[in-house]
C-alpha cells in the first residue's frame, strides 16, 4: 500500500515536526518516531547551519584530529576502542567538547545549557560530523587497527 501525501500535507507535517523538535528536542522526537537522530535529521533536514560552528568543527578535523589520534606515536590507542563506530562516537564527543569550550553558545544564541535549543545544536553538530567526517574517522581507525 502506498500513502500519497500532498505538498500542503507534507508542509503541515514538517511544521508539526519542527514544533515538536522545539518542545521535546531532536533526540526525543526522533525516538518517538522510531528513528535514530542521524536518520531523523537526514529525513527532516535539521542540519547545522551556523557557519561559525561548522568552521570550528572543520578546524578541529584539519588541524587537531590527526595529532590527537596519532596511532603511530601513541601506541596502544587501538586497545582503547573496540570498533570503528565506537571510535567515531568518541571523536564526535571530543569535537563537541572542543566546540563547547571554544564557542560561547550563551552569547551567540542567548541560551543556556538547560534549553532544548542547546541540546538540539549538539545533535546537529553530531550530524554534521558524521555526514562530513564519519567515513574519514572510521577509515582512520580501520587503517590503523583493522575492523
Amino acid at each position: 500500500m502506498r500513502i500519497i501525501i500532498s505538498e500542503s500535507k507534507l508542509e503541515k507535517l514538517k511544521q508539526t515536526i519542527s514544533k515538536k523538535v522545539m518542545e521535546d528536542g531532536i533526540y526525543n522526537t526522533a525516538r518517538m518516531m522510531g528513528m535514530d537522530t542521524i536518520g531523523f535529521m537526514d529525513r527532516f533536514g535539521f542540519q547545522l547551519e551556523d557557519k561559525r560552528i561548522t568552521d570550528l568543527i572543520d578546524f578541529y578535523m584539519e588541524n587537531k584530529f590527526h595529532k590527537v589520534y596519532d596511532f603511530m606515536t601513541k601506541l596502544g590507542m587501538c586497545d582503547l576502542y573496540e570498533t570503528p563506530s565506537q571510535f567515531l562516537t568518541v571523536v564526535t564527543e571530543a569535537i563537541n567538547e572542543f566546540c563547547y569550550y571554544n564557542f560561547n553558545f550563551s552569547s551567540h544564541y542567548n541560551i543556556d545549557e538547560e534549553d532544548m535549543e542547546f541540546e538540539n545544536i549538539f545533535y546537529q553538530m553530531e550530524y554534521y560530523i558524521h555526514k562530513n567526517y564519519g567515513e574519514l574517522i572510521k577509515d582512520t581507525f580501520i587503517k590503523n587497527c583493522g575492523e
